[in-house]
């Protein structure tokens, strides 16, 4: 069984507050105690060396990996992946049973992270795409507010090609690559996934009988087929009626959209 722990995230939503009266929303990101960058959110990469050793304790004999949450710069991962030989030197000199290293992947969950992409997989043992970060800083949205909830959407044309990007990376590199957030779970955008060559989906529990039921139904070669037209949309809608119409070849899409009409053949007009 493979187990994946992600750094954690400090933010205000846990009742740590970061930022100041007069400040804009930024907040730090350290990697223990070394403050490396600042960025939007406040999120700090790993709580500190316990961490390290406590993961390191637990990877004995079972296959568990470190996430490394909102990287933007390679030095981040590099100086995880020090702090992490440095702490395991220190189990082994204490007489402590404890893995010699543990693979340390990196969430690509920013525009700063797709774009160098290539690089981060020189120094990754694997990439997670969250797709709710993603979206949320590509197209400048905060999901947290409704105001703005209908232009929060992974299908815009932006999210679409640096999903394909990350994936033709890491490809390139012999690097896992899989998707997590709430793209994942979502049937139609889960065919678009399997379409732009993604093999491994973090699905939600509630959502996965129907993901894997749409997956199973629908021809890879069909999903292609949709991402093909995906990547040459110009705008969201045709991206979701790309999907609509494939999907609706073999599945009726009112089955996993009810407020969704099935789309005209020939595509929108």
């Amino acid at each position: 069984m493979n187990a994946a722990v992600r750094g954690v995230e400090i933010h205000e939503q846990i009742g740590i507050p970061l930022v100041q009266r007069g400040e804009r929303p930024t907040g730090f990101r350290c990697v223990g105690a070394d403050v490396v960058a600042v960025q939007i959110p406040a999120r700090c990469v790993l709580s500190g060396t316990d961490l390290l050793r406590a993961i390191l304790r637990a990877a004995v004999g079972r296959d568990v990996q470190l996430m490394l949450p909102l990287v933007t710069r390679v030095d981040e991962v590099r100086r995880a992946r020090e702090m992490m030989a440095e702490e395991a030197e220190s189990l082994r000199q204490a007489g402590v049973r404890a893995a010699a290293e543990v693979p340390v992947g990196v969430m690509i969950e920013t525009p700063a992270s797709v774009t160098i992409a290539d690089r981060l997989s020189e120094v990754s043992a694997f990439f997670s795409v969250g797709t709710n970060d993603l979206t949320q800083y590509t197209l400048a949205v905060d999901r947290g507010n409704a105001r703005l909830a209908d232009r929060f959407t992974p299908h815009h044309p932006a999210i679409v090609r640096q999903l394909h990007r990350v994936v033709e990376v890491g490809r390139a590199a012999n690097l896992p690559v899989s998707v997590c957030g709430e793209m994942a779970s979502e049937a139609l955008s889960a065919v678009l996934l399997i379409g732009l060559g993604y093999d491994r989906l973090s699905v939600s529990p509630p959502a996965l009988p129907l993901v894997k039921w749409v997956v199973r139904t629908v021809p890879e070669e069909a999903a292609q087929a949709a991402a093909a037209e995906a990547l040459a949309a110009s705008d969201p809608d045709e991206v979701s009626d790309a999907l609509r119409r494939v999907v609706s070849e073999f599945i009726d899409v009112r089955l996993l959209d009810p407020h969704s009409a099935l789309p005209r053949r020939g595509g929108p007009r």
